[in-house]
């Protein structure tokens, strides 16, 4: 790749990395110059990548082909993206999964070439398996949260056998659940076509599952899944308004034995304070990639775990927690070692009934989220009291 780019940048960009190892480095080649008036931008996970603002860090011209800029205090993992300014002119990367998060670890030299920027055209990959009714803009009955998009999926048998109702998961981040053209990336976490095989084939009996759109702004949807203000108006319309929704439109079983809670990054953290302050609803959580303690640029920092501790670290009964090990997910791996110390001790006490499990080589992605949703769901089940209609056992009438 170096052949495309000016060889005083490499020799620069070595001695930068040898004498400052602490700073990360981003080089861009693109195929067609960049005309004047127009800038490239970095944007990322990082508060030092601007929070996936597409408008806020500008790479320094070299030439109309050429750019580069040089960051201190991005975080141990981070992802990032290119643009023009928006996400409307967002980067195609060569030899990368296109339009896909790129990731790296503090202290690289990241080399790319750019293909063109542009409105980004993602490949959608599955399709929807089974019957997925979409309720358009559930509103907030107490006024303080934005309407969201409702999707819920329906089992096998639901429309022939009117008299049965069904126990629930939920999930946040709905968008990204069932629909491959609404999530990121093209890629859903195929979690309709695990529910088929579950009920079809491995003899779990049938569940409803429904998924809760997500704020538009990226740092809303940061806030409502936080221990905010805005995440507790949020967690108030999640309840009072989305779940009210639901079991009244909907043949649903009641109680927590019945009722689990689900999301991943972000969401995974808001499953997590849900399934833990509210256990008269929820019977467990599936904590994917949870982000507890990290800072999310915009200036909002989140821990959710000062906030356990003052609360004497309840937990709850059973909890699912995972992570991977490349790009972002390094980012969390601190709070959830915090998470864990606490856990194993309460653990000791008879006081927690959790799993967690690490994947290596697992990026921060619903790819990847959607490989580890299956065993956590099976865990989750066989943790449930005798009485939970999730369980094998159970008829669920």
């Amino acid at each position: 790749m170096n052949k495309y780019f000016p060889s005083i940048l490499w020799v620069s960009a070595l001695l930068w990395t040898g004498c400052q190892s602490y700073e990360t480095h981003f080089y861009v080649r693109t195929v067609s110059p960049i005309p004047l008036g127009d800038t490239i931008f970095v944007a990322g996970s990082s508060e030092a990548l601007g929070g996936w603002n597409p408008h806020k860090v500008p790479l320094d011209r070299v030439n109309d082909s050429v750019w580069t800029i040089s960051l201190k205090n991005l975080d141990k993992g981070y992802s990032y993206k290119f643009t023009l300014g928006t996400w409307q002119n967002e980067a195609l990367v060569r030899d990368t999964k296109p339009y896909s998060d790129l990731h790296g670890v503090r202290g690289a030299t990241h080399q790319h070439i750019v293909e063109k920027f542009c409105i980004p055209e993602r490949a959608s990959k599955g399709k929807i398996t089974g019957m997925v009714q979409t309720i358009v803009a559930v509103k907030d009955k107490n006024g303080s949260v934005s309407a969201r998009d409702v999707v819920i999926w329906l089992p096998p048998g639901y429309v022939q056998e009117k008299s049965r109702r069904y126990p629930v998961l939920y999930m946040h981040d709905g968008q990204n659940i069932f629909i491959p053209v609404h999530s990121s990336g093209g890629q859903d976490w195929e979690i309709d076509e695990t529910m088929d095989s579950l009920i079809t084939r491995e003899g779990y009996p049938p569940a409803i599952v429904v998924g809760v759109f997500c704020a538009e702004d990226g740092n809303q949807r940061r806030k409502e899944y936080s221990n905010t203000p805005e995440g507790d108006a949020y967690r108030r319309y999640f309840i009072e308004s989305v779940m009210l929704f639901v079991n009244e439109t909907f043949r649903t079983l009641p109680g927590p034995e019945n009722t689990m809670i689900g999301g991943s990054s972000m969401g995974g953290a808001s499953s997590f304070y849900l399934a833990t302050y509210f256990p008269s609803v929820f019977g467990a959580g599936l904590c994917f990639s949870p982000a507890w303690k990290v800072k999310t640029g915009h200036g909002l920092v989140v821990d959710m775990l000062s906030e356990w501790k003052k609360a004497k670290y309840p937990m709850p009964r059973p909890l699912y927690v995972d992570n991977g090990g490349v790009g972002l997910e390094t980012t969390l791996q601190p709070g959830i070692d915090d998470f864990l110390k606490i856990a194993r001790r309460e653990q000791q006490k008879s006081k927690a009934i959790y799993t967690w499990r690490w994947e290596a080589t697992h990026e921060h992605s619903e790819a990847y989220w959607a490989q580890r949703f299956p065993a956590a769901f099976v865990w989750a089940v066989d943790q449930l009291p005798e009485n939970s209609a999730f369980k094998k056992t159970t008829i669920g009438k």
